[in-house]
């Protein structure tokens, strides 16, 4: 990341300069669709890899009963105010799964349009929610995680941390046809946790 700030601000100085920044194609050749940065993700793995031994400690139950091929449907709750969860449940396939699963995760437009913290999220697998979006990946085979809460689940005061918002389950009808895994995620909310809302 800090590696990536200093690119980022030695182009902007660069362009103030009147010189033209040097670009990598090996990085923007290898952007997906989605905006996944396959170059970018494996410049921060030992980064993500930290996060999710040292700081998160993630523990893991039951990863072996998401199928090894085939659309796969995760639906899981949101907790704590930082999209981690599903950044963590990415990294958990990759790290605890048989096959090494590639998970993308579905995140609510407040996340994908908020500055910084979207444009990681995007670059490292996250997916703008939208039913169009979860039925390409899934028609491709992939495995999706969606966490229906969206942001009433991330903004969850501490006081209700184990209190599930409404779930928006309109959205999951459509994908009846599909695997469906249901998972329960915890910890979140301890890291990054939401004492009160503002109205505005």
């Amino acid at each position: 990341l800090i590696e990536n700030l200093a690119g980022s601000l030695g182009g902007a100085a660069s362009m103030a300069a009147g010189r033209a920044p040097r670009v990598s194609m090996e990085t923007v050749q290898d952007v997906d669709d989605f905006g996944l940065d396959r170059a970018y993700a494996t410049r921060t793995r030992d980064l993500v890899h930290g996060l999710y031994r040292r700081w998160f400690r993630t523990l893991v139950r039951g990863i072996e009963h998401v199928p090894e091929t085939g659309p796969v449907l995760v639906v899981a709750n949101h907790g704590g105010v930082l999209p981690w969860d599903g950044l963590m449940l990415r990294t958990a396939m990759e790290l605890e799964h048989p096959t090494h699963r590639e998970l993308r995760w579905l995140v609510d437009d407040s996340t994908f349009h908020a500055p910084f913290i979207g444009t990681v999220a995007t670059r490292l697998g996250a997916v703008r929610a939208c039913p169009e979006n979860a039925e390409r990946l899934l028609g491709e085979g992939r495995l999706v995680a969606v966490f229906p809460e969206g942001d009433k689940g991330a903004t969850k005061p501490f006081a209700r941390r184990y209190e599930h918002a409404l779930l928006r389950l309109d959205l999951l009808l459509g994908f009846a046809s599909r695997v469906l895994l249901f998972l329960r995620a915890r910890g979140g909310e301890h890291c990054c946790l939401a004492l009160g809302l503002f109205a505005r």
